[in-house]
């Protein structure tokens, strides 16, 4: 794997620590602010009212009836001013947009025919029950993260109903999910592993092969989170159980940056002995502002991490069964682990992590916006898993003299050289959005690369044993004290290697308010993967060197998808109406009818002529004694080409028989309507309904994996 110079982290975050905290403007999937100018005194709407967002570029004019739509507004808190001629200018600050939804702000004006200061109104805070809402979903602000006591986006998402982040050694994960990930998968909703859609600035991450999520971003790089756990609009596709949508954080006209530093050792040093063993630290800071010299044109964003600790930490007693008593050689005697009480910890985790952004703005009037991100990140994680729950001991534990093997031998046990294996992955994802606004309509255009690669192997003192594995004798946790001549360790984890993907990703999105009550959305993507995937796994035995099955595979899979939506608002009703169609190639050989392999045609039609299409006419075959054979008799009585080799006439009849046995993988389509409705009872509480077909692409790996493609 690349190595990556942190110091720029570290440099970063120490700038950012001499800075106040202060609220920065997200970008990436956008809402929506709409309402209706008055006039203050006689309740008449009015026209030509200019409404923009303070510092942004956005804008619009109100129509004669006096209302106004500003769209594609990314998420956060902003000061909306009104001014027109005649009127006193009125500046509603705190007001906040969420992604996907419609925030209404009504604004009234008072006559003025002099000159005045500006009219300051504090916005209403955003409501409960969000107008509009068709499904289950929650939206989650920049300031409600950063309040929260959690140090991570997924444990922002836990304190949310409907999302479960998986703690790894459950039955509700496998031991290959942990050994194939950093990162436990996500489930919504009682949804399996990788069918939760995970977006970032509108880019998907998930990992097309296992489905697990390639980055998580650190707290402090989102401006804002949309979970959708119900009903998902037609843009979102290939899921089935909701959608995490991140924004991250876009550079303002202002500087604002913020730090922190947590860890757990200073707890330690005050007595806790969880918290000293399990040796937590984490690092993690912000600064975004506009570039010096660039009229606020150029702006920019950065945030980093640095986490590291244990992954798991429990506590011992000494409180040992009666019927576990000292005895005799052919008995065990007490685990070593329950006579010396006290905390441990197991495994290791760490997580590295830059994230920045540039933010080009050409000027407020020209409705043209490009954003160019970058994140590298570099994950390393050790699960606690029992099986090495005595390697994991350390000394002077592991010198301790028991039976713990099946063969019963009393022997002191290097442990020690009983090696679990680790996982480590690095992801790097460059993307650019631009951004073009026509009046009511605006235009994104999305070009993303993803770049992913993850090793699992068994590292033994800093040498990664890549395909030599050592059977446990009976049990996996027991390893035969003698080990293998040759090698230095005694046992590992039965599996090495990993995955590696280039994902492109190229999307565009329209959106237009046609009329005051009808908004329409239409786009399409096209996302193609370059797969290159390498495990070697033992397959278990008695002891000794394992046997191992390798899986290889290469592919090129691509994926297309477009979209249709007409959002119809009024005061009283929302309606969503839209379809989506997808299209999905996996760009490989695969059987023609996977119920019957040889597709009607074996060797022995081939032989006896028997295959139209393949051949018509018996094979035949003359002996040295001059007698014929024909059909399936000349396939039998044929020599083969060396000594000892089958016929090869069947060798012949079977190339020739699978020639219809394979062929190109069909492409999956899906059409999937969906609807939408809400009714609003109180300010407090709506009604909604909604339907759909929701459809996603088979994980690669279950698609691939023994298919020698």
């Amino acid at each position: 794997m690349k190595e990556i110079s942190w110091r720029h982290i570290c440099a970063g975050l120490a700038v950012a620590g001499a800075l106040s905290l202060a609220p920065a403007i997200g970008s990436a999937q956008t809402g929506k602010i709409s309402g209706v100018a008055t006039d203050a005194s006689t309740g008449q709407p009015v026209e030509g009212v200019q409404i923009s967002l303070r510092g942004t570029g956005y804008g619009a004019i109100t129509q004669a009836n006096g209302r106004y739509f500003l769209i594609s507004v990314p998420p956060g808190t902003y000061s909306v001013l009104a001014r027109r001629i005649g009127y006193q200018s009125t500046e509603i600050t705190g007001v906040q947009v969420r992604i996907d939804v419609t925030r209404e702000l009504n604004l009234r004006l008072n006559a003025s025919t002099t000159t005045l200061a500006t009219q300051v109104i504090v916005a209403e805070s955003a409501p409960l029950v969000e107008q509009g809402i068709t499904g289950s979903s929650t939206t989650i602000t920049a300031d409600v993260i950063q309040s929260l006591p959690v140090t991570s986006i997924a444990g922002v998402l836990s304190l949310q109903q409907g999302f479960l982040d998986v703690p790894q050694n459950t039955n509700l994960q496998s031991l290959a999910e942990e050994q194939r990930s950093t990162v436990a998968p996500i489930r919504v909703r009682g949804g399996r592993g990788g069918s939760t859609i995970t977006l970032i600035d509108g880019i998907p991450i998930n990992n097309p092969i296992f489905g697990t999520e390639a980055i998580r971003l650190n707290a402090l790089a989102v401006s804002g989170i949309e979970f959708v756990r119900g009903y998902m609009e037609p843009q979102y596709g290939n899921g089935l159980s909701g959608v995490i949508n991140q924004a991250t954080r876009e550079g303002g006209t202002n500087v604002a940056g913020s730090i922190d530093y947590q860890t757990s050792t200073l707890a330690g040093a005050l007595g806790s002995d969880a918290d000293e063993v399990n040796g937590f630290h984490l690092m993690r800071g912000f600064l975004s502002g506009p570039i010096p010299g660039t009229s606020d044109k150029v702006r920019y964003a950065v945030s980093g991490q640095i986490e590291y600790g244990a992954s798991r930490v429990l506590e011992f007693d000494d409180q040992v069964n009666s019927f576990n008593r000292q005895q005799t050689f052919d008995e065990l005697p007490p685990q070593v682990l329950d006579i010396i009480p006290g905390f441990r910890a197991f495994g290791g985790r760490e997580n590295q992590q830059i994230v920045g952004k540039l933010t080009f703005v050409p000027s407020a009037r020209s409705g043209t916006k490009l954003n160019v991100n970058a994140i590298i990140q570099e994950r390393a994680n050790q699960g606690y898993d029992r099986r090495f729950l005595l390697a994991a001991a350390g000394d002077p534990l592991t010198l301790a003299s028991s039976i713990l093997d099946s063969l019963g031998l009393l022997a002191s046990r290097g442990f020690r050289d009983l090696v679990q294996g680790s996982v480590r992955d690095e992801t790097r994802l460059y993307g650019a959005t631009l951004e073009q606004r026509f009046g009511r309509t605006t235009l994104q255009l999305r070009g993303a690369k993803t770049e992913f690669e993850r090793n699992t192997c068994n590292v033994f003192l800093g040498v990664c044993i890549p395909n030599v594995f050592i059977n446990g004798n009976f049990n996996e946790q027991f390893i035969a004290p003698f080990g293998v001549v040759g090698l230095p360790l005694t046992g590992g984890d039965a599996v090495s290697g990993g995955e590696s993907y280039d994902t492109y990703v190229v999307r565009a999105d329209l959106q237009s308010q046609v009329t005051d009550h009808h908004n329409i959305q239409a786009g399409g993507s096209f996302v193609r993967h370059d797969i290159v995937y390498g495990e070697i796994r033992g397959i278990g035995g008695n002891s000794g060197i394992a046997q191992t099955v390798n899986q290889l595979y290469r592919a090129k899979p691509i994926e297309a998808g477009v979209y249709l939506q007409d959002r119809i608002e009024f005061d009283f009703l929302t309606v969503k109406l839209g379809a989506r169609y997808d299209y999905g190639r996996a760009q490989g050989r695969g059987f023609s009818d996977p119920l019957n392999p040889t597709n009607g045609t074996t060797a022995l039609e081939v032989c006896e002529g028997n295959a139209p299409g393949i051949n018509s006419n018996p094979f035949t075959f003359t002996n040295d004694s001059g007698v014929t054979f024909t059909g399936r008799t000349a396939c039998s009585e044929a020599p083969g080409l060396i000594p000892g080799a089958r016929s090869f006439l069947i060798d012949s009849a079977a190339r020739l028989a699978q020639r219809d046995d394979f062929r190109e993988a069909k492409a999956r389509t899906a059409f999937s309507p969906r609807i939408g409705v809400s009714f609003p009872l109180t300010e407090r509480s709506t009604v909604f309904f909604n339907a759909g077909r929701y459809t996603m692409n088979p994980l690669y790996h279950n698609l691939y994996r023994n298919s020698g493609i």
